[in-house]
């Protein structure tokens, strides 16, 4: 038996989606911002904070979240190791991607 060479890669597209995910963080706190601050005033910018900013805000923190939780999921699920001719036949195809 030998390492999970499907494992291994899900583990590095974890911690690169993890990266990623960290740079967008607080992306509700800037449209919360605009939404509650004196940048924007006036009914259209309330409508236009309401209905496409805070959305999209919301949208995307929830994304963030599911997209980690799946690949956990997933990590979690496979096995740590392989048998040999398994592992060659994941990293061939992982090497053809």
């Amino acid at each position: 038996m030998v390492p999970n060479p499907m494992k291994a890669a899900l583990e590095q597209v974890l911690k690169r989606a993890q990266r990623a995910l960290d740079d967008i963080m607080d992306i509700t706190g800037p449209a919360e911002t605009i939404g509650v601050g004196q940048g924007w005033t006036g009914s259209v910018a309330q409508d236009t904070y309401d209905h496409s900013l805070a959305p999209a805000a919301n949208d995307i923190s929830t994304s963030r979240t599911d997209l980690i939780t799946d690949i956990e999921t997933s990590l979690g699920a496979m096995d740590d190791l392989v048998p040999e001719d398994v592992a060659e036949l994941m990293q061939a195809e992982l090497n053809s991607r």
